[in-house]
């Protein structure tokens, strides 16, 4: 799970501006829109979400209902999206469409 694995490598205080961000979006009223300056549309077809804690960035992806399934980490370089953040955008995308056909398959978990 590369976004956890970036989130455990995180030192404390990144670690509680991740969290700080996502207890901002989990606490807003059903149909309100999370603060930009914490979530951010980094690709609209499909939706694909970015948590901003700082110069961190974790890309997210609807798997339907109320989930939401993180992805990746990136660190945030530039004002605008710039190569880095674009490619693990596109890693998000390709992951969406293998989790979205492993669950439709009924595959999502390997059984030994």
């Amino acid at each position: 799970m590369p976004g956890l694995d970036a989130f455990d490598a995180l030192d404390l205080e990144s670690k509680a501006a991740v969290i700080a961000t996502f207890r901002h979006w989990a606490d807003l009223a059903h149909g309100k829109r999370a603060s930009e300056s914490r979530i951010n549309d980094e690709n609209d077809d499909p939706k694909i979400l970015a948590a901003k804690a700082g110069k961190h960035r974790f890309t997210m992806f609807h798997a339907g209902g109320e989930i939401w399934v993180v992805h990746r980490h990136y660190p945030k370089g530039k004002a605008k999206l710039d190569k880095v953040g674009k490619a693990i955008v596109k890693t998000t995308v390709v992951a969406m469409a293998d989790y979205e056909q492993r669950v439709k398959d009924g595959k999502y978990y390997e059984r030994d």
